[in-house]
């Protein structure tokens, strides 16, 4: 079978590697989806992680295509309805809860952007290269003793709760699953009531029609709302980006860190508004971007689907 890989930068050498014992691979890097569908009808399998989007058009082109490989847990950039009537399989890392845990690279750029903001390190580094030394624009917070809302207690969302409890942080969260408690957390019963409570808010949760721009004018706007710092590493659609300006602009919130946007590097006013002020952290999509987990889930996504395809035996 053949099989094309439109990002190879975003693979692993060795999960290339073992692709190649097994298939007729090309690895290219394409920049748009207009020209991975000049070339995607000669190919067996997809293997693609987050750079292009798989739309409707690219799956209807791809005739001969059987399977997509796609190492991420969101999988909104690709139509999942279409590659179900194709009758397409998928191999994603959605639901690989067990496995993921042992992946915490978007959790622990999660605490980054905590206290980054916390500490005022953008302020303090640009004074630096000012020769500006320990101004008051510095001083900063202390994680210890802050309240932390976590928005789904998920895989991520208990991996961020567990570093913030051993920093001395008292954790709040709310979930839609009313099964999830823990005796040392505090569980909420409304998002409204997480961001009345809380001194620091972190989102993680899927992007669905449930969620997008759940984070919008009405929640800034409530009367008693608390939050001073407001985290996102799951989806940039879950924040409204016009209500997030409007939040930083009055204060309502001390600032923002985010590893996702709406629209990404297109969104020109949230990306604008963080050239000019500090207190707006924006990171290009690098939750799960390290070494180490692009390895690791390369390694467990293509010995799953070579299991898949082998009648179960492993490719070694």
């Amino acid at each position: 079978m053949r099989l094309i890989c439109p990002e190879q930068k975003n693979f692993s050498q060795t999960g290339k590697q073992i692709l190649s014992k097994h298939f007729d691979c090309t690895f290219l890097d394409i920049d748009n989806e207009k020209d991975l569908n000049n070339l995607i009808s000669e190919f067996d399998i997809l293997l693609i992680r987050f750079k292009l989007k798989i739309s409707k058009k690219t799956l209807l082109n791809s005739t001969k295509l059987k399977f997509i490989i796609c190492p991420t847990t969101g999988l909104d950039h690709i139509d999942l309805d279409t590659i179900e009537k194709l009758g397409i399989k998928l191999f994603s890392l959605k639901n690989q809860s067990t496995f993921l845990r042992k992946v915490p690279s978007t959790a622990e750029l999660t605490i980054l952007l905590i206290l980054t903001l916390l500490r005022n390190y953008n302020q303090a580094s640009k004074n630096v290269k000012t020769f500006l030394w320990r101004s008051n624009l510095e001083r900063g917070f202390e994680l210890n003793d802050k309240k932390i809302g976590i928005i789904g207690l998920g895989r991520l969302g208990r991996i961020v709760s567990k570093i913030c409890y051993a920093f001395g942080a008292k954790i709040y969260f709310f979930d839609i699953d009313s099964n999830i408690n823990y005796k040392k957390y505090n569980r909420v019963s409304s998002i409204k009531e997480l961001f009345e409570t809380t001194d620091i808010v972190s989102i993680h949760i899927p992007l669905n029609n449930h969620t997008k721009n759940l984070i919008d004018i009405n929640i800034f706007k409530q009367k008693k709302f608390k939050c001073k710092f407001l985290i996102n590493t799951s989806r940039g659609e879950i924040i409204n980006s016009k209500s997030l300006i409007y939040a930083l602009e009055t204060q309502k919130i001390k600032g923002a860190g985010l590893d996702v946007i709406d629209k990404e590097e297109k969104n020109k006013e949230l990306i604008n508004f963080s050239i000019k002020n500090d207190n707006l952290i924006i990171t290009p999509h690098i939750g799960g971007y390290t070494y180490e987990a692009i390895e690791k889930t390369d390694k467990f996504l293509i010995n799953n689907f070579l299991k898949y395809i082998n009648n179960g035996k492993n490719y070694n």
